[in-house]
């Protein structure tokens, strides 16, 4: 029996397929979150702690 795991980002992201991104696609993917945050299900009061985390993981890479 195989595992469900849920879809993330508001129904947006299944993690299987996010665990193969190659490193431009986490950073579009990341972008895309931070210009449209309601089309993830993120608040608008969250975009910048949203922008500070993704800046961090850049830097972090």
């Amino acid at each position: 029996m195989a595992e469900t795991i849920p879809m993330a980002f508001n129904g947006q992201l299944d993690l299987r397929n996010a665990y193969t991104y190659s490193l431009p696609q986490i950073h579009n993917f990341l972008a895309d979150v931070v210009n449209q945050p309601g089309f993830y299900g993120i608040s608008i009061n969250q975009v910048s702690e949203l922008v500070a985390i993704r800046g961090e993981i850049i830097r972090l890479r």
